[in-house]
């Protein structure tokens, strides 16, 4: 799954693939713009190391809660869903899970997450909203496979901090009710490296 990094990537409601590692934003008319510069800025920041928080709210309720860091491209966050708890480990290609009987175990599909900067990177519109207080508010579309979904394009809200934080959130209609998701990634410096875990 996609979990954690959003059903803006936390596409912990939907099985999907991981998204490329990259961190470039391709050559596009929508690339040049302030807007598109000043969120390409404040992401490629993010890059060196940032922990991050995503919540998913269905019909009103907490569906699933990822907590975790993201250290120059490799990941490792705890993701909370239905009052079961994972760990996963990401250092692409390799992923894994952690199991409380056997410790750690390799993944066969490779990494369940891709990063949350790669899908908010290559926004297809991307417009500013509104901006105070040094918090800039954009407002971007996506395609839903980027995000892990299916259907329409996608609508983003997205608020960059004067301290580098990034929020993105959505909403998406499902069988179960309206989701929301929104996802913070703060830069942090001294983080403890992600490395493939020992065997068992």
């Amino acid at each position: 799954m996609r979990g954690a990094a959003a059903l803006f990537l936390v596409a912990l409601l939907a099985a999907c693939q991981p998204t490329p590692s990259g961190t470039s934003v391709p050559a596009s008319p929508s690339s040049t713009s302030p807007a598109q510069g000043r969120l390409t800025t404040a992401l490629q920041a993010l890059v060196p190391g940032y922990t991050f928080e995503a919540n998913v709210t269905l019909a009103g309720s907490v569906a699933t809660r990822a907590t975790g860091r993201w250290v120059n491209g490799a990941g490792e966050f705890v993701i909370a869903a239905q009052n079961a708890e994972l760990t996963y480990r990401t250092v692409p290609p390799q992923a894994w899970v952690r199991d409380d009987q056997s410790g750690w175990i390799e993944l066969d599909s490779g990494s369940p997450l891709g990063n949350p900067i790669d899908a908010l990177l290559k926004p297809t519109t991307l417009e500013t909203v509104g901006e105070q207080g040094g918090m800039l508010n954009l407002r971007g579309t996506y395609p839903a496979a980027a995000l892990g979904l299916s259907g329409d394009p996608v609508t983003v809200d997205l608020a960059l901090g004067a301290d580098g934080s990034v929020v993105a959130s959505y909403r998406t209609p499902t069988p179960a009710g309206e989701a929301v998701s929104e996802t913070r990634m703060t830069p942090a410096s001294n983080l403890e490296p992600v490395t493939a875990p020992t065997a068992g």
